[in-house]
């Protein structure tokens, strides 16, 4: 569950397109924003990102944006691990990310090309980095009376032949 800090002094307004809607009711803060998002949470906590935005008659990214911005800012704090997961430490990995490829950093530029840029390539080849290596085996269990050799099989099996 997410909860505004109670040191926070005044609404904190983010750069964002507010919808009619909200501004027919006068709200058009960020705080406002999370309220309702908070509010549908609690009422539903399985609601996606994706579906509060729609019910707040706004896109999801406003809406993720207006909660990054209420994090980064100590206004909004998260007590569950997923959702501090989704709304803290990811955008903080995102926004170091695009710091190290500001800078040109050789490691951080090839990493991230081998998780995101080579990857659709190869998808859209059809390239795959599996293995199409198939082992098929076969076991077939003769007829009649059979005797069991120890040792190794290589090439032809022995067939043993009792003689009478």
């Amino acid at each position: 569950m997410a909860t505004q800090s109670p040191d926070a002094e005044g609404p904190v307004e983010a750069d964002v397109i507010v919808p009619p809607m909200w501004r027919q009711h006068g709200k058009i803060g960020s705080r406002a924003v999370i309220a309702e998002w908070l509010k549908l949470r609690t009422l539903e906590p399985e609601i996606t990102l994706r579906e509060a935005s729609l019910r707040l008659g706004m896109h999801r990214t406003t809406l993720s944006a207006i909660i990054n911005r209420g994090t980064k800012e100590g206004w909004l704090r998260f007590d569950d691990p997923l959702s501090r997961i989704e709304h803290q430490i990811v955008p903080k990995v995102l926004d170091n990310l695009n710091h190290f490829l500001d800078e040109r950093d050789k490691t951080v530029t090839i990493e991230t090309a081998k998780g995101t840029i080579f990857k659709t390539y190869q998808e859209s080849k059809g390239i795959t980095q599996g293995s199409n290596t198939v082992l098929a085996l076969k076991i077939e269990i003769p007829e009649g009376e059979t005797k069991i050799v120890a040792g190794s099989v290589v090439g032809k099996p022995k067939v043993l032949v009792e003689e009478l």
